[in-house]
């Protein structure tokens, strides 16, 4: 009789040590999760961008997994739409496959998305630097030497479109000093608002955060326009690249979020 009173003194010591390592295990997958997004809402910008939207918030994801291939995509190759029912990743690049696995064209593709409202493409043409651009240059960057502002010159992009929906043409502008060589001098990378020939507004970056101008889209579908910019494009896009969205607001190009990582 003792030694049953001893057994089950044991038991009901195990099934208590065994409900306290449970309950740990529970609070610990649950804090190791709790931040990570619930959603199958993905965003595809280009070959070189991956967000999961939560929240409305945009965060980056820096891999390929079963997350992002396991769902069916609305996609854009310029202005045509198609549904995609499968993807996949390879060489660096997006191919995107229809129900019957026929390859979707992707030879201009702008993104894809699934799990969130459809999103139209903007229609947009990104020019380069031409003379009449050298007054803008030299007031923003205090550069008058001719071999220096060459170098802005010849990485100058520009795009214009009615950004903020006020009926008027804003542009867009994206130049840089640096270059993939040895330099003695500073290096700035700047955006620059632009609206009826002046200047109202300037961001600049030193060092290897070069902008480049990704994608012009309406996220939130407000009638407004977004720009998605890779903050340090050093020479080409990757998906670790710090991908920013720009709104205009007020006639001043503000950020809307900086980089977000997933975790």
């Amino acid at each position: 009789m003792e030694d049953f009173e001893k057994v089950k003194k044991n038991i009901k010591w195990i099934v208590i040590v065994a409900a306290i390592v449970a309950c740990y295990i529970f609070f610990a997958l649950f804090i190791n999760n709790r931040d990570k997004i619930n959603s199958n809402k993905y965003l595809l910008i280009g070959n070189y961008l991956i967000w999961h939207e939560s929240k409305g918030k945009w965060y980056q994801k820096t891999a390929v997994d079963a997350d992002v291939t396991g769902h069916k995509y609305v996609l854009y190759n310029g202005t045509s739409k198609y549904n995609a029912d499968t993807l996949q990743f390879l060489s660096n690049k997006w191919h995107f496959f229809d129900k019957d696995y026929n390859s979707i064209p992707t030879n201009d593709f702008k993104f894809a998305y699934t799990g969130i409202d459809d999103i139209k493409p903007t229609d947009y043409e990104i020019q380069t630097y031409d003379s009449g651009d050298d007054d803008i240059i030299k007031e923003v960057t205090k550069v008058y030497d001719n071999n220096l502002l060459n170098n802005y010159r010849g990485t100058l992009l520009k795009l214009s479109l009615d950004f903020d929906g006020d009926g008027s043409i804003e542009t867009i502008y994206r130049f840089t000093n640096f270059k993939l060589d040895i330099m003695d001098y500073t290096v700035k990378t700047y955006l620059v608002l632009v609206k009826n020939n002046t200047v109202i507004d300037t961001i600049s970056s030193s060092n290897s955060d070069v902008f480049e101008i990704m994608e012009v889209i309406d996220l939130d579908n407000d009638g407004k326009k977004e720009v998605v910019i890779g903050k340090d494009v050093v020479d080409i896009p990757t998906f670790y690249s710090c991908y920013q969205i720009y709104k205009i607001n007020d006639n001043d190009l503000q950020l809307y979020q900086d980089c977000l990582f997933e975790k």
